[in-house]
């Protein structure tokens, strides 16, 4: 009897534990916050250092409908589990706060209610005082704070791929999300907010200067169609970086702490050569030429040890529509349009349903089909997730095509091309079943939809789980204005480019590169357009970002190797 007594006593010990756990220092003497009771960040250390800050909440959430942030109540442990209860949202979740090798690492979870989809902002903040520090937007370009602005580097949905083909087409004003994966600033201290770049979803950090606050913002629907309903989880860390280095100490110690992603798996890097065969072309070797996009001559590219790659996928499915001159004629109904398509992917794929299975769906739950003047009549873009047909279909291509080469011509395929990946946004709910993503919501349409650019990551994801077990690569076009959540699945980087790359570009690619290649494809006429003196300029800047500057003489002048 004594001995129940004794453990019922140690068993209400630890519960009493429990239950004040808040307030709370978390972290170490590189970084500490302290959280009170009611969940407000009351200081904070950074490399010993004291911070300026004034109370507030560190987590809030926002129903999108009405606006408000609202603060949770908090019970439990930081770093073994918050509860959090927005009530008045329907809403609960969980906080995470784990202390690893130097960094906080935050993890958040929000469940709602039984209801209908809805629109949601998730706030963290860290409220200190940062006037006259500086705000690095790369490791090349900052700014100093001010009280009276906030400070933020974001972009826009693209609704198309980032190739020439479509450098006309306006971003989606929608889904504004980070431009890098980190933040820094610095001042007396340096400190650094980090995704990790295999968790694609869309989220917006700030130096808030108004409220002196570093926030962290993510833009999420709430969904029951989704594969955990009304589900979402996040993760972020927190840690300390050398004020002096500043953006490049950040991101060195990011490369530490996730190797994973920036893997180099390109033994020898060079230039790109597309299309044209380089047994044409006297003494090959000495233009460094490493990868081959066409794979016309798989046998020769491996006799000097140059990497063949053939197309695998795209940015969109073109079609022509029978008895149809747009130059005379207005589009046709959307049925021929529709007809035209299906058609199209049943030729591409064998399967006469594909894109009735895979094709984005606009606000309005039609099959999204828009009118093109390149390379056909209109163009569909089409869901890559691995676990829907598409994708599914496009991976088995790949070992198929690897085989038919090596019994035709007896050389190596060494990996596939991508022009570009799938891109805008995509209403319908069937697919949210297996998206990885969290779903966004439009606040005018009312509805929740995916980025599809996400799903196409998830698609390169698996393309590269199956494909580097076996010495095979992958790589896309168009990566110089792409998220970089794809890049830790892609070990080529690439892109068509004017003779100007800007530095915001640059700096942007090798950060999320690390010494993985980028290759460039400079177009243009070299005969009436480019001269020395601009090729020179060109091939300086490219070797100033270890890059490989690469050629395509187009239209061709005769002037590049292989009139390319």
């Amino acid at each position: 009897m004594c001995t129940i007594a004794r453990a019922a006593t140690i068993l209400l010990g630890l519960l009493c534990l429990a239950a004040v756990a808040l307030p709370a220092t978390i972290g170490d003497d590189a970084l500490a916050i302290d959280i009170n009771q009611q969940g407000h960040v009351t200081a904070m250390r950074v490399s010993g250092a004291a911070l300026s800050v004034t109370p507030a909440p560190l987590v809030e959430l926002c129903d999108v409908a009405d606006g408000q942030f609202v603060a949770p109540v908090l019970t439990g442990n930081a770093q073994t589990g918050l509860a959090m209860d927005f009530a008045q949202l329907q809403t609960t979740g969980s906080l995470k706060i784990v202390p690893v090798d130097g960094r906080l690492q935050f993890s958040v979870g929000v469940k709602g209610a039984d209801l209908p989809a809805r629109g949601m902002l998730l706030r963290l903040s860290f409220p200190f005082d940062a006037n006259g520090w500086q705000w690095h937007q790369d490791m090349q370009t900052s700014q100093a704070i001010s009280r009276g602005k906030v400070f933020e580097d974001v972009v826009p949905l693209r609704a198309w791929a980032d190739l020439p083909e479509w450098k006309d087409q306006p971003d989606l004003r929608m889904g504004y999300s980070n431009r890098n994966f980190l933040t820094v600033l610095t001042g007396p201290v340096g400190l650094c907010l980090s995704v990790p770049m295999d968790r694609p979803c869309t989220f917006r950090t700030a130096y808030d200067g108004p409220n002196s606050r570093l926030q962290v913002v993510y833009d999420f629907a709430l969904s029951p169609d989704t594969a955990k309903p009304n589900e979402v989880d996040f993760i972020f860390d927190l840690y300390p970086c050398d004020p002096h280095w500043a953006y490049r100490s950040a991101l060195a110690r990011y490369y530490r702490a996730y190797p994973q992603f920036f893997e180099v798996f390109i033994r020898d890097q060079g230039q790109w050569m597309a299309f044209s065969r380089l047994s044409e072309i006297d003494n090959a070797n000495e233009f460094y030429f490493a990868l081959q996009e066409g794979a016309p001559e798989t046998e020769y590219d491996d006799k000097i040890g140059v990497l063949s790659t053939i197309y695998l996928t795209h940015a969109g499915q073109f079609a022509r529509i029978p008895d149809y001159d747009p130059e005379t004629q207005p589009l046709p109904p959307f049925d021929r349009q529709l007809a035209a398509m299906v058609e199209a992917f049943g030729k591409a794929t064998g399967d006469e349903k594909m894109y009735e299975k895979v094709g984005l769906h606009t606000a309005e739950g039609q099959l999204n089909i828009v009118k093109t003047a390149v390379y056909g009549h209109i163009i569909a873009q089409f869901n890559l997730d691995p676990d829907l047909d598409c994708g599914a279909w496009t991976l088995k291509r790949a070992d198929e095509l690897t085989r038919n080469i090596k019994e035709k011509s007896g050389g190596e395929l060494d990996g596939f091309y991508y022009d570009g990946l799938s891109a805008g946004i995509n209403y319908r709910p069937d697919h949210f079943k297996t998206a990885l993503q969290p779903c966004l919501w439009d606040p005018v349409a009312q509805k929740p939809f995916l980025n599809n650019f996400y799903s196409s990551v998830e698609f390169a994801r698996a393309a590269a789980e199956q494909l580097r077990p076996k010495g095979q690569i992958t790589m896309m076009n168009g990566a110089e204005g792409s998220s970089f959540f794809i890049a830790p699945w892609l070990d080529v980087l690439g892109a068509e480019t004017g003779l100007r790359i800007s530095r915001q570009s640059l700096n942007y690619i090798r950060s999320i590169t690390h010494h993985k290649p980028f290759m460039t494809l400079l177009k243009g006429n070299y005969e009436q357009t480019i001269g020395h003196e601009q090729m020179e300029l060109f091939m300086k800047r490219c070797v100033a970002y270890g890059i490989f500057p690469g050629f395509f003489d187009w239209p061709p002048s005769g002037l590049g190797p292989g009139g390319r």
